[in-house]
């Protein structure tokens, strides 16, 4: 049925757009290629100060988590190097 198809698009989310979010959560350059290295760096860096074991947000600390892995996912190589 094409209604159901064309709302499938929209629950489809855009790889770059992803991307920007997660490098703005995380609080790095929104172009450029990154390292793992530097992804892990930021990443380490705000989950040792929002840590909910450090009594920190656990829901902000998942927006990292969900970051990182955004980041790091083998698709993403294009913007991770």
């Amino acid at each position: 049925d094409r209604s159901s198809a064309a709302s499938d698009v929209y629950k489809r989310q855009d790889p770059d757009i992803d991307a920007i979010k997660a490098r703005q959560s995380l609080g790095l350059p929104l172009t450029g290629r990154l390292t793992e290295q530097q992804v892990k760096r930021a990443h380490k860096l705000l989950a040792v100060k929002h840590h909910p074991d450090k009594g920190g947000d656990p829901e902000l600390m998942t927006r990292y988590n969900n970051a990182r892995d955004v980041l790091l996912e083998p698709e993403m190589e294009a913007i991770v190097g």
